[in-house]
């Protein structure tokens, strides 16, 4: 079972928040378990590849990222995986790509309604970048267990470096149109499908099983705070120098990724080969979840919170402008009080003992739930910086 389904490809909280914990796979012993932590952010692609005692290292890994206060010398353990050199410029080059990319997404959206005044079209070109994500994360899977995960990591930097070059170069020559940022969306949806499997594969490659369980903390760390950090970048550098300084920024920061990316070695975990066929493993998986009635659970909630809640993400821009009177900066801001909101959700389920999680989670969904409503009243901007916050939850 080697593919992987990712349930939260929204474009401002992390796309990672129902994730892998365990999975282990033999002839006779296949265990995947999910939990809501940040120990969770690995995928079984990469999992599958290590031996039948594989749950118990990540469970002990997973628990060791979280020291106790009895614990000396926290801070270097929390950051152990960081003196790995070859992680710490995949975790480096992994969140320059990722603040680009958050840069993309509000000057993308504000870009979109300056140019048409229609929240029909925003919407479209949002649901562009989402729609390849949700469906080809299957095979992105599939497609890790094949390749080069390296060089698909690699590939969709590149994309998203290409996609900024483009946009930079069409507005300075002013023949910039909107079906430009609905086919550039297409297709970094399509390089996150591939990306995010291969990049969280790689990590388990890279630190080796003791270490896993921090280095996928560190990631997921690291996630939250590139999403706190992008947007507000690229919500200052639109205001500052317009849409085409964001764009160029972009560049500049795929290129760092690529660069800091392909300066990882080769992996010393090598990839079990894959016998079977690409569907069968994809139908394999499906079947799978279907028949763990928890597993399906959880990924079902995740799913119909991510669906439920796409609405306002894709439509922040008219609330900015039509209803706040607020600019880029404003909305930059606002996605980043989404980001903070999912940060402290993360860590707030990660204190909690395993029998709290479930609930926890649960909560999460209720919050954004209620935050929705609240936001349909709103008309004034502090109130909105607050109420994105408990939606980030």
């Amino acid at each position: 079972m080697g593919a992987v389904l990712l349930l939260k490809p929204d474009i401002f909280l992390p796309a990672e928040r129902i994730s892998y914990a365990g999975f282990s796979k033999t002839a006779s012993n296949l265990s995947l378990r999910t939990t809501p932590d940040l120990c969770g952010t690995i995928s079984p692609t990469a999992l599958r590849e290590h031996n039948t005692n594989m749950d118990s290292d990540i469970d002990n890994s997973c628990d060791s990222a979280h020291p106790g206060p009895g614990h000396t010398a926290a801070w270097r353990h929390a950051l152990g995986s960081l003196s790995n050199v070859d992680f710490a410029l995949l975790w480096m080059g992994t969140n320059f790509a990722v603040i680009a990319g958050q840069m993309n997404q509000v000057a993308r959206g504000f870009l979109v309604y300056q140019l048409t005044g229609s929240p029909q079209i925003l919407s479209a070109v949002v649901v562009a970048e989402v729609a390849p994500l949700l469906a080809l994360s299957l095979l992105g899977g599939a497609i890790a267990d094949r390749l080069d995960r390296k060089a698909l990591v690699i590939l969709g930097q590149i994309v998203l470096g290409l996609n900024g070059v483009f946009i930079a170069v069409a507005i300075v020559t002013d023949i910039i149109m909107w079906w430009h940022l609905l086919a550039t969306a297409v297709l970094q949806g399509i390089a996150w499908a591939l990306t995010i499997p291969a990049r969280h594969a790689l990590i388990p490659q890279i630190v080796g099983q003791g270490m896993i369980g921090n280095a996928v903390a560190l990631a997921g760390a690291g996630m939250s705070g590139s999403i706190l950090i992008g947007p507000v970048v690229g919500g200052s550098l639109y205001g500052w120098f317009g849409a085409g300084g964001v764009y160029y920024v972009i560049v500049g920061m795929s290129i760092v990724a690529v660069t800091l990316t392909a300066l990882v070695r080769q992996p010393v975990g090598k990839m079990l080969p894959v016998i079977s066929p690409m569907l069968s493993e994809i139908v394999s998986g499906l079947v799978y979840i279907w028949h763990d009635r928890f597993v399906l659970v959880i990924l079902l909630v995740a799913l119909l919170v991510s669906i439920l809640t796409t609405p306002l993400r894709a439509l922040l821009p008219v609330l900015v402008v039509d209803v706040l009177g607020r600019d880029a900066q404003s909305l930059g801001l606002l996605v980043s009080a989404a980001g903070a909101g999912a940060l402290a959700g993360s860590l707030t389920i990660a204190s909690f003992g395993r029998k709290g999680r479930g609930l926890m989670f649960l909560m999460g969904g209720v919050v954004s739930g209620v935050a929705l409503l609240v936001v349909a009243t709103l008309t004034s901007y502090a109130m909105a910086v607050a109420v994105l916050a408990l939606f980030g939850l």
